[in-house]
């Protein structure tokens, strides 16, 4: 065995070592192997073609200022500046997002490295599971909708996040929309990947979709042009005619279930209403009687007699409120209360379409009529049916909305929503039985100690949502 000679000094003990110095760049290096960094501790890099970028890349797809990497309160984020081949960050696009060390930029057909050894800048708590929640998309009746991306592959998602306080009717109808939704596939069908229950978190992954719903593009622009309206309910039908294929009924489908692009292409969301063919329907009767189920602007005259006796042409004549909305920026029955809306969907004549819309031809106004005929049997058979008579008038186009503008107009309202959920959690949060709803127990779901404790992500991402601490979420102007 060696040993030290006599002559060796002692070990010296140096103490802990010196922390390293905070750092935070990003990298690229060129065709000739020339490494070129940007230190971003120092000041925000603008990366574009143009003259005066911090970092210039000249090619023909990347924009003159294509996007900025900076350091805010959180750490390290890239910002897309509207460019159109995008920023990619490890393989994904954004607009907006945290960077981490080792995390790959694509600009073009440029790659940039992020090297840094700065904390991790997810806030505390805008985690689920293994995704990092990076904005609030919007809010429902039941449920809070987020961007996200995994933590692991970068993918962008949505997140459908249930409420911790949520009583079981709520769950029903969340669990639902996750199992009619997984395993459909369909380019007019959102896809849902799984739902997940996480320290007593419920939520579902969803494909992102990026788009503006018919109600919100209608409030934008008013009614639309016939033919893309046409080009609407034509993907509409296809994707209706899937899913009856697949034994299931919609049931709620309206301008605020249906999403659509840039590009014009359109996708069916919110399979929470659902009718699965061969169910048991006993949860949706009350004292033996069933529930109407549907929004009433949109719901067929059978469904609000009874919701589970119905089939897909049930569908086809809320495709053909909704057409009828997105020709006119009406309902088809402008009435004050749900009964009566009720009322004139089983009883009241359409309107005169001839005179409301002289500018549709004639063929494409018996297919309209046709499809909101109160008996069943006359509509058309199928929703291929009608997809295969809108084809001859549908016209594909771009379609003009902003995006941000819109996510903001929906952050808005989920704004204000949280601050009315936060001005009750106090009370909440003292007594576990506020509002009659408990932390129902779910086949398979392990209790947490307590149900308390068991809040504390949900709190956390709200209460960072309400300080605006997510340089993915916009800011309310003050």
């Amino acid at each position: 065995m060696a040993t030290l000679p006599s002559t060796a000094a002692p070990p010296v003990d140096l103490g802990p070592s010196a922390p390293e110095d905070p750092f935070g760049r990003v990298v690229f290096v060129d065709g000739q192997g020339t490494r070129l960094q940007r230190d971003l501790l120092r000041g925000t890099v603008l990366v574009g073609s143009a003259h005066g970028c911090n970092l210039r890349l000249r090619a023909a797809d990347v924009a003159a200022q294509h996007c900025l990497i900076f350091r805010d309160q959180r750490g390290l984020a890239v910002r897309d500046l509207g460019s159109a081949a995008g920023t990619l960050l490890n393989g994904q696009s954004v607009r907006e997002m945290w960077l981490r060390d080792g995390d790959r930029l694509q600009v073009g057909g440029f790659e940039l490295l992020v090297e840094s050894n700065l904390d991790d800048p997810a806030p505390v708590g805008w985690k689920l599971e293994d995704y990092l929640l990076v904005e609030l998309l919007g809010s429902g009746g039941m449920s809070w909708l987020f961007g996200a991306r995994h933590e692991t592959t970068g993918h962008k998602r949505a997140i459908k996040l249930l409420p911790s306080k949520y009583s079981q009717r709520m769950f029903d109808h969340f669990e639902r929309e996750a199992k009619v939704g997984i395993g459909l596939v369909h380019p007019q069908i959102i896809r849902t990947e799984r739902i997940v229950s996480w320290r007593r978190h419920w939520f579902i992954v969803l494909e992102l979709f990026e788009g503006a719903s018919l109600a919100e593009l209608v409030e934008l622009h008013g009614p639309l042009p016939w033919q893309l309206a046409c080009h609407f309910i034509r993907q509409a039908a296809l994707g209706a005619h899937y899913l009856h294929g697949a034994g299931i009924v919609h049931r709620d489908l309206k301008p605020g279930n249906l999403l659509v692009a840039y590009d014009g292409n359109l996708k069916i969301i919110d399979f929470g209403l659902a009718l699965l063919q061969g169910e048991d329907l006993s949860h949706e009767r009350v004292d033996g009687k069933s529930q109407i189920l549907g929004t009433a602007d949109y719901i067929s005259p059978e469904q609000t007699r009874d919701s589970g006796q119905i089939d897909g042409r049930a569908d086809v004549y809320s495709l053909g409120c909704v057409f009828y909305y997105l020709l006119t920026g009406q309902p088809l029955f402008s009435r004050s209360t749900v009964s009566e809306k009720v009322k004139a969907h089983r009883q009241e004549a359409l309107p005169p379409l001839g005179d409301l819309l002289p500018e549709l031809p004639a063929a494409l106004r018996e297919t309209l009529t046709s499809m909101l005929a109160k008996n069943v049997d006359d509509r058309p058979a199928t929703a291929q049916v009608v997809a295969e008579k809108l084809a001859a008038w549908s016209v594909r186009q771009p379609v003009d909305f902003d995006f941000p503008q819109l996510l903001r107009a929906r952050w808005v309202q989920a704004h204000r929503r949280l601050k009315e959920w936060a001005n009750r959690q106090q009370s909440v949060l003292l007594d576990d039985s506020a509002d009659g709803l408990g932390d129902s127990p779910i086949p398979g779901a392990t209790p947490a100690p307590s149900a308390n404790g068991g809040r504390l992500v949900e709190l956390a991402i709200f209460d960072s949502i309400l300080r605006g601490q997510s340089p993915g979420v916009p800011r309310i102007e003050t």
